[in-house]
């Protein structure tokens, strides 16, 4: 029993953390490659008979690509056979496979134009769709689907801007011949030039398709609204259908790209700089005007202009040269602090860069105004900001930058980094932390600095009635006399670090690490007090007195020289099943076996074996329990109430329930396996009290069974 009463204890001391702890993994998305969309006819005189590769790509979150991922493939609708069920990407992030047709392969006389077969490709959450469709043939070997191209013509040039929409838009349709209409699922693909060496067009990018592609819809019609890419110059493009149908054939459409609108407006050199009052910067202001591609735009409009703080420019009217940039010289105010100068193109404002300077400040002083000598009870704002005065000399400094830091204590500050104001003064809150005792806040401008004292002092917990949880199943509110519970609040435990148990055996402590928990006129039994049990909460696990009566119950939580109040509803039952973490990291009923062995995976129970299981909160017993006290020896403390025991979603026999011996509120339940009992490691487990014609159910679990 001791070994049972040390899990009870390490439980009740961190078993909940478990609820709020998990590990993170690595971000994965999936993205297409090639290979979707594509139309074979293995029947066909000259058709392509086989699939190529379906190609996918792994990225983290900043779209960087994943080596050593493994990614599933799944064949979710039509007939067919994958050359593998995972594959592993390799040093560049990819990964393919190949789908076969496996079925007989279909005729059109049998009234049936194509089949197709579609692709789940997926890792973690991240998946992509492949659909590839086989053409049948008819009299004559003749393809019953046939791609057609409906714009542009034959012949089209497309000249445009860079970054800007070609007309007309490219546009197939894909049919079949023997009245089957459109089919959906068949790739558009516009074969173009690298838009990093020069001119290229390209299909605007859709989640889920591979870049550069549209695909047909349920007419069979497929649409791509070319964007002018790359630098000005001029080339080819093609497009391709189905992996198959090459339009035009043997050739390309020719297109013509010029400069776009200037889109954006890219700072190259004089930014973040600083000087002396009325001084130049030593550097000049130089941005370049791109256009939406970011190929450089020369002759084009632009005017500066100070946005805040004191300067002069040389030009506040330029135009981009050859390279597109445009440059301007600063002469700094009197004013110290930063200069924000605005560079825009003039025809629209819209497009803007800001170039930052600082006019270097003079400090000769430093003062504390107020905010010295407060105190704050913990996670609690203090009253006062703290006020600091910045001077040159005589003369306040304006836009004087000062930080405020926490050098010691528990605090944070709302503003660590700020400017004087036009009177030379700079302030910030200070929020207490979460322990007890002095904070020194330092406030700094130039070489000087000021130190301000502060005090943090201990309040009761901040505690409500949805603080308190069953201490075996962590329902919120689930509470009886006799039961076990946790109460989960912050400040409940800020003297200690860790967890505070008493003692592995005999009577619990009242009073533990200066805390008391007291309903109505009893006190508590204390198992445990932690520190830190989750983020920002304590947690204290106490024996509900046995001599409550259920009901509205007032609850008084003291934690050294505070105290919280809450009135808490206390329930007849309140059944909780105790759970142990096993070897696969998963929680279980905490279970003894007949030869008093406890229930693993290693050590499942047993069809037949009569089983204990240790609950919480199952009500009175005969003869009843006193609080802080074990079952009397050689007396069983019988459960009043009926104990109903699921296994497997099915009642199975109880032979007896009552209070356990060694152990303070804790219960133990006996019940018989099913000799024809599903055997796994994971059998649902759950313990219910009867209250008149309803039961009252327990937190869910699992059992393994051999």
């Amino acid at each position: 029993m001791l070994k049972l009463r040390s899990a009870f204890l390490v439980a009740a001391a961190g078993l909940f953390c478990l609820l709020f702890l998990a590990g993170a993994a690595p971000a994965q998305t999936l993205y297409p490659v090639s290979g979707n969309g594509q139309l074979i006819c293995p029947l066909c005189p000259n058709g392509v008979g086989v699939f190529a590769p379906l190609v996918v790509m792994v990225k983290d979150a900043n779209g960087n690509p994943l080596a050593n991922q493994t990614v599933t493939w799944t064949l979710t609708a039509g007939q067919g056979l994958l050359n593998n069920s995972t594959t592993v990407t390799d040093s560049t992030g990819t990964t393919s496979n190949v789908v076969v047709v496996n079925s007989p392969l279909v005729v059109g006389s049998f009234g049936v134009s194509y089949t197709q077969a579609t692709v789940l490709a997926s890792i973690g959450a991240s998946s992509v769709t492949f659909t590839e469709t086989q053409a049948a043939t008819g009299p004559g070997g003749v393809q019953l689907v046939f791609a057609q191209l409906i714009s542009p013509s034959i012949g089209t040039t497309y000249t445009g801007g860079v970054g800007t929409q070609a007309t007309p838009v490219v546009q197939v349709l894909v049919n079949s011949l023997n009245g089957g209409g459109g089919v959906p699922g068949v790739e558009l693909r516009i074969n173009a030039p690298d838009p990093t060496q020069g001119a290229s067009v390209a299909c605007p990018s859709v989640a889920g398709l591979a870049p550069n592609t549209a695909i047909t819809d349920s007419t069979g019609t497929a649409t791509c609204n070319l964007i002018f890419t790359g630098r000005p110059g001029s080339g080819q493009f093609s497009i391709t259908v189905g992996n198959n149908y090459v339009f035009p054939p043997g050739g390309g459409f020719n297109f013509t790209v010029t400069a776009g609108p200037a889109s954006t407006i890219r700072i190259i050199s004089g930014n973040n700089q600083s000087g002396n009052p009325g001084s130049p910067l030593p550097g000049v202001l130089t941005a370049e005007v791109d256009d939406l591609a970011g190929n450089p735009l020369p002759g084009v409009g632009v005017t500066w202009g100070v946005a805040s703080g004191s300067a002069t420019l040389s030009n506040t009217q330029t135009t981009t040269d050859a390279s597109g940039r445009a440059s301007t010289n600063v002469t700094l105010g009197t004013g110290g602090g930063p200069v924000l100068v605005k560079i825009q193109v003039a025809s629209n404002t819209a497009i803007s860069a800001t170039f930052t300077a600082t006019v270097n400040i003079v400090i000769t002083g430093l003062s504390k105004l107020s905010g010295d000598t407060q105190s704050a009870t913990v996670n609690t704002a203090f009253a006062q900001p703290l006020v600091v005065q910045v001077m040159n000399q005589a003369q306040p400094v304006a836009g004087a930058a000062v930080t405020f830091a926490v050098t010691s204590g528990s605090a944070t500050v709302a503003t660590s980094s700020t400017t004087t104001n036009a009177q030379g003064q700079a302030s910030t809150t200070v929020q207490a932390g979460a322990n007890a005792g002095p904070v020194v806040v330092t406030a700094t401008a130039g070489s000087y600095s000021q130190i301000f004292n502060l005090t943090v002092i201990p309040p009761g917990p901040s505690i409500t009635s949805n603080s308190f949880y069953n201490a075996a199943g962590f329902q919120q509110g689930w509470i009886s006399p006799c039961s076990l519970a946790t109460i989960v609040a912050p400040g409940l435990a800020p003297g200690i670090q860790g967890a505070v148990v008493p003692y592995l055996f005999g009577p619990l402590p009242y009073v533990v690490a200066n805390v008391s928990v007291q309903f109505g006129n009893s006190y508590a039994p204390i198992y445990s007090v932690v520190n830190s049990y989750t983020p920002g909460n304590d947690a204290v696990t106490v024996e509900v007195p046995c001599e409550l009566t259920p009901g509205t119950i007032p609850v008084t939580v003291r934690v050294g020289g505070g105290s919280a109040n809450v009135s808490l509803p206390i329930l007849t039952v309140s059944p909780g099943v105790f759970q142990t973490v096993m070897s696969d990291n998963q929680k279980r009923a905490v279970l003894l076996r007949p030869d008093g062995s406890y229930v693993e995976l290693e050590n499942p129970a047993r069809r037949g074996e009569i089983i204990r299981a240790f609950v919480t909160g199952l009500g009175p017993v005969t003869p009843p329990i006193a609080t802080n006290s074990s079952a009397i020896p050689g007396t069983d403390s019988n459960v009043s109430s009926t104990i109903v025991v699921g296994v497997n979603n099915s009642g199975v026999r109880v032979v007896g329930a009552k209070y356990a011996e060694n152990l303070i509120g804790v219960y133990e339940v006996d019940f018989q396996i099913p000799s024809d009992a599903q055997t796994g490691n994971n059998i649902p487990f759950a313990v219910a009290v009867q209250q008149g014609n309803n039961l009252v159910f327990g937190n869910p679990s699992m059992i393994p069974i051999q």
